[in-house]
């Protein structure tokens, strides 16, 4: 099989938590931290370089901010937490979607007005919300409670900026977490996937450890990508699907796709808790660690020699690319 070809380049300490997103048009990486003395905030910081060097923008939350900028990611039990995030930006919507099991809710944050701007469904509504997914005119929410008591399902939502309606629920009727399939036992972090109309969405099951695919128009189970160990999150890069498996041995983070499955990284370090990933164009992979804190970046080889070269080359090389284009436009 082909696999990517990520190579790691740095490892950025940010702060304990979970979520991670990215948003390419405003050149912008999101995190979630948590912490028992600063309460837990979202900290944005510029798109990473190749390198893996990334600069602190501005933070959201904590003490001093006004009450629907309060977040609680660790749930009633105070051992499973939340913090997911995604965006949803647009020309005309740029938000980021931050899951809250402590208050139950999915706020939606304009950054750009840096403000509060609503919620996903009105809170209390979504039981325990983990990860989110965002694409088009879709939301999707993967919610439990805790393993016993509540529903483990996964929520889809359709709008825009912060007026979203209820679409349909997967994994729904039947009561305790299990494994048949269209079943769930914590689902974790998810992703649409399909063409612009996101014809299906893609989940990482932990304790059923498996990686599995419905159909979003009716909500169907398609297949199982994989069946891996603890899967966590999953990330759709280039001809396959890259997850993050987070056991009690190691840290790995795989590559599935249709010619099998292979392990690029596989981190033997005490706290280093796999949480979540993100694809960032133009470098490559961010991997988030729960515990330490930590973002570790991992870059494609193409990317690596382009920062390697100096930027009087990497300018000559846009204007040899430019002009091939045009010339072939004039032809």
């Amino acid at each position: 099989m082909a696999s990517p070809n990520l190579e790691p380049v740095s490892v950025k300490m940010v702060g304990v938590g979970r979520g991670i997103a990215h948003c390419e048009l405003l050149g912008l990486l999101a995190v979630s931290l948590s912490s028992d003395y600063a309460g837990d905030t979202l900290r944005l910081y510029t798109s990473p370089t190749p390198d893996g060097e990334v600069a602190h923008v501005c933070t959201f939350g904590g003490p001093g901010w006004p009450a629907p900028m309060q977040f609680e990611f660790r749930d009633f039990f105070k051992s499973f937490d939340s913090g997911y995030l995604a965006f949803t930006a647009s020309a005309a919507n740029r938000c980021l979607l931050v899951t809250d099991a402590g208050h139950d809710a999915v706020h939606v944050i304009d950054v750009v007005r840096r403000e509060h701007a609503g919620y996903v469904a009105v809170p209390g509504t979504i039981k325990g919300p983990r990860g989110v997914a965002a694409r088009g005119s879709l939301v999707a929410v993967s919610a439990w409670r805790a393993p016993v008591f509540v529903e483990h399902t996964i929520q889809v939502f359709q709008g825009s900026g912060a007026t979203w309606s209820l679409l349909r629920v997967l994994g729904s009727g039947f009561g305790s977490p299990g494994r048949a399939d269209g079943q769930f036992n914590v689902p974790w972090g998810l992703r649409f996937t399909g063409d612009d109309d996101a014809s299906a969405v893609v989940v990482a099951d932990l304790l059923n450890c498996r990686v599995s695919m419905f159909r979003v128009s009716d909500g169907a189970f398609v297949r199982h990508v994989a069946k891996l160990q603890y899967p966590v999150d999953v990330e759709e890069f280039e001809d396959g699907w890259l997850v993050a498996c987070s056991g009690y041995a190691s840290q790995d983070i795989e590559f599935v796709n249709k010619g099998g499955r292979e392990t690029l990284c596989s981190i033997r370090q005490y706290g280093a808790h796999l949480a979540s990933l993100v694809a960032v164009c133009g470098v490559g992979l961010v991997a988030r660690e729960s515990f330490h804190g930590r973002l570790r970046v991992f870059a494609t080889r193409d990317a690596i020699h382009m920062a390697a070269m100096s930027a009087c080359r990497v300018g000559w090389m846009a204007a040899v690319a430019r002009g091939i284009f045009a010339s072939r436009n004039l032809s």
